[in-house]
């Protein structure tokens, strides 16, 4: 029943925020994420800020949890705003 198991994500893949709402962002300042499969964790930063939680994966459905953020002040607190929206 192994081949049955769901999808999992890859481990150590840092994906790169490139589109936010529909607006495309600087390369390289939109934020990434990254999972770690093996403890069910995700983290990665919105560019300013770091963030960390946990998500379960059940068949195509990603759910993340409730994120821990640093809060620092942020050049662009705006984009910082919408990206903690879009995790939500």
């Amino acid at each position: 029943l192994a081949g049955c198991k769901g999808p999992a994500l890859p481990s150590g893949v840092t994906y790169n925020l490139t589109q936010l709402f529909g607006q495309n962002l600087p390369e390289g300042n939109g934020g990434t994420i990254q999972f770690d499969p093996a403890n069910m964790k995700f983290m990665g930063s919105t560019g300013c800020n770091n963030f960390n939680g946990t998500y379960t994966l059940d068949k195509k459905k990603l759910t993340l949890g409730q994120a821990a953020t640093t809060r620092k002040m942020c050049p662009d607190m705006k984009q910082e705003d919408r990206f903690l929206q879009m995790l939500n």
